[in-house]
């Protein structure tokens, strides 16, 4: 029994494969033509990778440290000539994303969705639900989506391994107060709403304005109310 692993630059048709086998004792040998069926299998392409925030209400395009999940939204395409069977699409990336790396590997199932029958030249989307660390640091990661199917005629698993790009910002309205730490260990930055700082300082100025214009008021009356004293007893004088 051999196992073949066939390039995905290959085209599907029928192919002829040597096999030499020789005899123990002498020289002798033999060659063989197999024949070697290569069938044709889905192949799948991003189209498109959106974030859709429930907090926010609409589609954003990044996710935020330490917020409410963020559900990722990536459409493909099955670009093959053969309908993908039981298709899923599994979210691999490391720890900033939730997952619990391994001895072996990094990065590991942060999330999974069931795609389903997808045929050829169709269209789906896979959606994952994403929680990210609070400690990540803004910037962009590379995760992976794995795709796993059969197809008619073979009980044989097929799978292909796409690249996304995962986007993570500072979180909207918000600003960065510095990084909490604990010894060693960094819980991240701490980001505080703009209200929570912009309302207090225009509550201080508020204030200040109203005493400064009180006394100002208080300062004017004053005026007034001495420019309105009689200036003294007047005399007359008798001849």
């Amino acid at each position: 029994m051999f196992y073949l692993d066939v390039g995905t630059q290959v085209s599907p048709g029928s192919y002829n494969l040597s096999l030499n086998v020789s005899y123990s004792g002498n020289n002798a040998g033999k060659v063989y033509q197999l024949p070697f069926l290569v069938s044709t299998a889905a192949t799948f392409e991003v189209n498109s990778v959106e974030v859709v925030s429930s907090a926010l209400g609409g589609t954003v395009s990044s996710l935020y440290p330490g917020g409410v999940s963020g559900v990722v939204r990536v459409t493909l395409q099955n670009t093959g000539s053969t309908t993908s069977l039981t298709t899923v699409a599994q979210l691999l990336a490391g720890n900033e994303f939730g997952a619990q790396p391994t001895a072996t590997s990094q990065t590991s199932v942060v999330a999974q969705d069931l795609m389903g029958t997808v045929a050829a030249g169709q269209g789906a989307v896979a959606v994952f639900y994403v929680d990210v660390d609070p400690s990540t640091p803004v910037g962009t990661y590379i995760a992976t989506l794995s795709l796993v199917w059969t197809q008619g005629g073979t009980s044989r698993q097929f799978s292909q391994e796409l690249p996304i790009s995962l986007n993570v910002t500072q979180p909207p309205f918000t600003l960065p107060l510095g990084t909490i730490t604990i010894g060693a260990y960094s819980l991240g930055t701490l980001y505080v709403p703009v209200l929570y700082v912009v309302v207090p300082i225009l509550i201080l100025v508020l204030v200040v304005l109203y005493f400064v214009f009180r006394r100002r008021h208080q300062r004017a009356l004053r005026g007034r109310s001495e420019e309105m004293k009689p200036s003294g007893p007047t005399t007359s004088e008798h001849s």
